[in-house]
């Protein structure tokens, strides 16, 4: 079948060209999830002769429509996800081999880098041309092409991530399998020992994502002028709250690439496994290394003031949440990577005694100087974007002004807390966290303003007071057995507590458990049986007020009912009977005072008529002498869904019906409109099959 599809002429343009049709886009899946099986050698390389990846990512022209970019990022996302996982681990999940499974667990968990075609994917020629469609300032669809290329590039970091992540763990599984063989070498003597990230998987993230940020931090001016003027945004749109100029799309997709960056230079640098990601360099060869793409790029990120750009639009739009979640991540992930960084460098290897450090800090003083450095060197630039934070973006200085704005709008009528105080919140903590480690790294200045008078009386006033308030227990108290047993549910406990019934269901809410069972099992309370019984309750209280207002109807009427209701209302009848003699609380029905007399109705009713009115008068009076029980049992209505009426059986005659209706009254409304009712065999028999 393989050799077939690649026989024929130009099959993968064919493919292509319909890739927006979800059956085509799951044989190019196909085509590359199937790459390890030995009838499958060598796809990967024919997939790449016929330029499928730049062929994808050619469609993101900005020329071409929103639609065509959205179906080539969701299948440019299913590549690298499909690239990414072990066909392996696949085979043996559908095949039920749980010792392929185990085996496979224990080595690895997703293909370590994905595979050639994710590779060209991050190259440097695919990049700069995605990029380049991503910012024309004179396309029509610029835009589109923007949002969906910056899923993709999101997606390539993350996965990259995952790759680190993957190694952090093989190396973990490694380790501790060796201290293990040193307690009891006998023990695991017949386990394959599982294997470390290998040398070319360590040189393979130094790698791997070095064309893919310089192409970022090349273009990073022209990023710069998309945040502070979006092309999507023309002018304010009507809410209601008023005409408002909106965040954009656009805008938010850029700072979200921002903190995907951010988060891999501080997964990076908090990698145990950090002086192992660098690639070796041979005589004479120069390749730039994933430190110093951080380096250069966080450098720009602080020359061009990214982070206070994105802080005002932090403080602009006070209620996208969405933006304020992704500024956040980014604020944090910088802080942390800085603080860990200033822990880790400034620790040496000389110690008087080691047994006094935590564990990290052991880790820390073990690092060789040749890691130190490198580490100084991403330490350094991490200072400087956080003091840009601080110092230029104004972040402590703008937390105090927004909740003395927050305190104002709160004293308004109907007046609601800001929508960033939340992780305005978070970000103080944050603050406090990286002043107490590092504030000897900072400026004087901002030094100067966090021992202040404002943000001293924020932290231990405004602060302190919102956080108290965030420890409480939701309602003012956890839950425990005792309050959750005495749950009404909207009923009180008068309602069900029927003392005179020998029933199963009696239950008083106000006890600490159900029935009779004894007070040591009040803590296993049954949730499902508590509700099974409520429902049950209410199911037989509606039959009673159904039985109560057809009371007076005749008995015809369900006579012929089904075996199966007249069961259920045999077994009911004492329930029934119990509660005719029994008085309801009004709290049932939401109600202080009912009862199911239909007295006051027909009162009503008559009232309304009144004796100006005799026309309406007679009607009422004909209508009960016709529906009288006489009259209905010459009808002799049948109601079982079991019984069938014999073919041979005469219809029913309209005339034998409303012969004494006629005599009553030959101008009865009520009359003249059952005239006009068709009983002719047609109807009936489309009501036979109806029926049936």
């Amino acid at each position: 079948m393989l050799q077939f599809i690649r026989d024929q002429p130009q099959i993968l343009s064919k493919i292509l060209k319909h890739i927006s049709s979800s059956p085509i886009a799951e044989i190019l899946l196909k085509l590359i999830s199937i790459n390890d099986r030995e009838e499958a050698n060598g796809i990967i390389e024919w997939l790449q002769q016929e330029k499928v990846i730049p062929s994808l990512v050619s469609r993101f022209d900005p020329y071409l429509d929103d639609e065509t970019h959205t179906n080539i990022a969701n299948t440019l996302i299913d590549i690298n996800s499909v690239s990414y996982t072990s066909p392996l681990l696949t085979t043996d999940l559908l095949s039920g081999n749980i010792d392929g499974v185990n085996s496979f667990l224990s080595t690895s968990i997703t293909n370590f880098g994905g595979n050639a075609l994710v590779d060209e994917l991050k190259s440097k020629p695919i990049v700069e041309q995605l990029v380049g469609y991503m910012l024309d300032e004179k396309a029509p669809n610029s835009t589109s092409s923007l949002i969906h290329g910056t899923t993709v590039i999101i997606d390539l970091i993350r996965r990259y991530c995952g790759d680190i992540e993957q190694a952090e763990y093989k190396q973990h599984q490694y380790d501790h399998f060796q201290q293990e063989m040193m307690k009891d070498e006998n023990q695991y003597q017949d386990i394959v020992p599982p294997t470390p990230p290998t040398k070319a998987q360590f040189e393979k993230l130094s790698l791997a994502l070095n064309d893919l940020l310089n192409v970022l931090g090349n273009n990073l001016e022209k990023f710069e002028y998309l945040l502070l003027h979006p092309k999507s945004i023309t002018g304010p749109v009507p809410t209601t709250i008023g005409d408002v100029v909106p965040l954009g799309t656009e805008r938010l997709r850029v700072c979200e690439l921002f903190a995907e960056v951010i988060h891999l230079q501080y997964l990076y640098s908090s990698s145990p496994l950090f002086d192992r990601i660098v690639f070796e360099q041979k005589e004479g060869e120069h390749k730039r290394t994933l430190v110093e793409e951080l380096i250069t790029i966080t450098d720009k990120f602080t020359e061009r003031k990214m982070l206070p750009i994105c802080l005002n639009l932090f403080f602009e739009f006070p209620w996208n949440n969405f933006l304020h979640s992704v500024v956040y991540d980014m604020i944090a992930k910088i802080f942390n990577t800085c603080s860990y960084l200033v822990t880790a460098t400034n620790l040496t290897n000389e110690l008087d005694d080691e047994n006094q450090l935590s564990a990290e800090e052991q880790m820390f003083s073990q690092l060789s100087e040749e890691t130190k450095e490198r580490m100084n060197l991403i330490k350094n630039s991490v200072i400087k974007l956080t003091d840009s934070i601080l110092d230029e973006g104004q972040l402590p200085q703008k937390i105090v002004e927004a909740q003395k704005l927050n305190d104002i709008e709160e004293k308004k009528e109907k007046g609601l807390r800001l929508g960033y105080m939340g992780h305005l919140t978070h970000i103080s903590d944050e603050i406090c966290k990286l002043m107490s480690k590092c504030s000897n790294q900072f400026s004087e200045k901002i030094n100067e303003y966090i021992n202040g008078s404002d943000w001293d009386n924020y932290i231990n006033n405004s602060l302190q007071e919102t956080k108290n308030r965030d420890c409480q227990a939701l309602g003012g108290q956890r839950p425990n057995n005792d309050t959750i047993t005495n749950i009404s549910f909207g009923y009180q406990p008068q309602d069900f507590d029927y003392a005179n019934q020998d029933d199963q269901y009696k239950i008083d809410l106000g006890a600490t458990g159900f029935g009779d069972e004894d007070d040591d099992d009040m803590n296993e309370f049954d949730m499902n049986e508590f509700e099974s019984m409520i429902s049950s309750t209410k199911d037989r209280f509606s039959k009673y007020v159904r039985d109560e207002i057809s009371k007076n109807s005749p008995e015809r009427f369900f006579e012929n009912s089904s075996e199966d209701e007249m069961d259920s209302s045999e077994e009911e009848e004492d329930w029934i009977n119990g509660l005719d003699h029994h008085e309801l609380d009004g709290n049932i029905l939401g109600q202080s005072d009912w009862t199911a007399d239909f007295s006051d109705f027909d009162n009503h009713i008559n009232g309304s008529l009144g004796d100006d009115d005799p026309d309406k008068l007679n009607d009422w009076a004909n209508f009960d002498e016709a529906f009288s029980p006489d009259k209905i049992n010459a009808v002799n209505i049948s109601t079982s869904s079991n019984d069938s009426r014999d073919e041979n059986t005469p219809g029913l005659e309209k005339e034998n019906i409303l012969s004494d209706l006629d005599n009553n009254d030959e101008n009865n409304n009520i009359v003249e409109t059952l005239n006009n009712l068709s009983l002719d065999d047609d109807n009936k028999d489309s009501k036979k099959e109806d029926s049936k």
